[in-house]
């Protein structure tokens, strides 16, 4: 019960018994219930982390310097179809990654997260092990957005997160110097009975985003 306290002061008891209800029905099935959010437009102004550079990547770099604690997902499918990657380098290792798209995205067999094209969505997020807890996910953010802004566009972003994932949802709460990512409505995928279904909330429906099923 000490984790339910936990997450009580900084969710309420509404979201907080959500996350405990999930977490107890993922022992009987396999399913994923997200929030879609955008970010909030702020600028992002935080001081830029010490020995380390981030900037947009092709395919042959990003394969040339991936560090070994990121080497073994099959992301050329990426490239292929021309999605940005931003990379966190140390010296000439990529120790960190975002790719960037203004299209429809595979999630999981029979899944893809979709929305509008005036959004763009950042997925197959990551960090080397060795290097998590300084922040390089934010930096791949604010480069994102400055290779936006100097093609004379700024569109918002778009991501989900799972209700589960609290750490992440706490740290978008304290963000310095701006303001906490806007919920859009919630999305969820399950299997059951050998079918995947989809579903999105009625905010996450007129925004037209969320999960959906590839027929």
């Amino acid at each position: 019960m000490s984790t339910f306290r936990q997450n009580l002061s900084a969710f309420g008891f509404t979201q907080s018994l959500l996350i405990l209800l999930l977490t107890t029905a993922r022992r009987f099935f396999e399913f994923e219930v997200c929030l879609v959010q955008i970010n909030s437009g702020m600028p992002y102004e935080y001081d830029a982390v010490p020995d380390y550079t981030c900037r947009r990547v092709d395919g042959e770099t990003f394969h040339a310097c991936l560090s070994e604690g990121l080497k073994g997902e099959d992301l050329r499918w990426a490239f292929e179809r021309d999605d940005d990657c931003i990379a966190n380098f140390h010296g000439d290792t990529i120790v960190g990654y975002s790719f960037v798209s203004s299209r429809p995205t595979h999630v999981l067999p029979g899944v893809e997260f979709t929305f509008p094209d005036w959004y763009r969505y950042g997925y197959a997020d990551a960090t080397d092990p060795d290097h998590r807890g300084k922040r390089l996910a934010r930096e791949r953010w604010r480069t994102a957005r400055q290779l936006r802004n100097a093609s004379g566009e700024d569109p918002r972003s778009i991501h989900y997160i799972n209700v589960l994932n609290v750490s992440s949802r706490k740290a978008d709460l304290s963000v310095p110097n701006g303001l906490p990512s806007i919920t859009l409505g919630y999305t969820a995928w399950w299997n059951w009975r050998g079918k995947t279904h989809c579903w999105q909330s009625r905010g996450a429906r007129q925004q037209r985003v969320g999960f959906r099923r590839i027929v």
